[in-house]
C-alpha cells in the first residue's frame, strides 16, 4: 500500500527494512543501532519494521517512529484480513486438522517424515 503521489518511490526502503528484519530476526530500526556490523554496506538503514503474529512488515514514513507505527498498523490490518478469510473458509469447509479440502497432511509434510517409514 502506498500513500501520496510519490509513495511508490519509498517502497524499496520499506522492503529493505522488512528484508533486514527477516534476515536479522529483529526490528530493523533497533538492529541498525546495535548490530550495525550485520547490516552491510548499501543496505537501507533508517527506520523501523514490525512483526505482528509472525508477519514482518516494513514502512517508509516521515519519521522512524512513524515507520514503526505504520508498519505495525499495516501488519495488523493484513493479519486481521487473513484471519477473517480463514474463518469464512473454515465455516464453509467445517473444522479439521489440516488446512486443505481433504483434511489430510500435505505432500510436503509427509515428505518431512517419509524417512521414518523406511
Amino acid at each position: 500500500m502506498v500513500v501520496g503521489d510519490d509513495g511508490a518511490r519509498f517502497l524499496p526502503n520499506a522492503a529493505a527494512k522488512a528484508g533486514g528484519h527477516r534476515r536479522l530476526g529483529r526490528n530493523y530500526g533497533e538492529a541498525v543501532l546495535v548490530d550495525t556490523h550485520l547490516c552491510g554496506t548499501g543496505h537501507f538503514r533508517y527506520g523501523h519494521s514490525a512483526e505482528v503474529r509472525g508477519l514482518i512488515v516494513g514502512s517508509s514514513a516521515q519519521t522512524t517512529d512513524q515507520d514503526l507505527f505504520e508498519a505495525g498498523a499495516l501488519a495488523k490490518d493484513f493479519v486481521d484480513a487473513i484471519t477473517e478469510r480463514h474463518h469464512i473458509w473454515q465455516v464453509k469447509t467445517g473444522p479439521g486438522e489440516w488446512l486443505n479440502s481433504d483434511d489430510v497432511p500435505g505432500d510436503e509434510h509427509r515428505a518431512l517424515v517419509s524417512w521414518f517409514m523406511d
